[in-house]
């Protein structure tokens, strides 16, 4: 007769889990922040808010994870700020 063999461990992925120590958004943005090269840092920025809007369609409303959703904000005020500031692009906050 055969047993059914149930194996527990973790299986590698590469889609971020809810117990990963630093979320996917996160290394995303400290990518985006410590990148030197121009070049690369609009594709950075990009990858960033990318993996922000993810995470935000996951959480859902505002409500569950608000801690996360309040930094998931401060992340996108940072971002700007780079496009902004480091990559020159127009300020639109400026127009309204």
């Amino acid at each position: 007769m055969h047993t059914l063999r149930i194996d527990r461990r973790p299986r590698a992925s590469k889609l971020p889990t809810a117990n990963a120590r630093t979320p996917d958004w996160k290394r995303h943005v400290n990518r985006a922040m410590r990148e030197t090269d121009m070049r690369r840092l609009t594709a950075r920025v990009h990858a960033a808010e990318v993996a922000i809007f993810l995470r935000w369609q996951e959480v859902g409303e505002v409500g569950r994870g608000k801690a996360e959703w309040q930094a998931m904000h401060a992340a996108t005020e940072e971002l700007l700020s780079m496009r902004v500031h480091k990559l020159k692009w127009p300020d639109f906050r400026l127009n309204s």
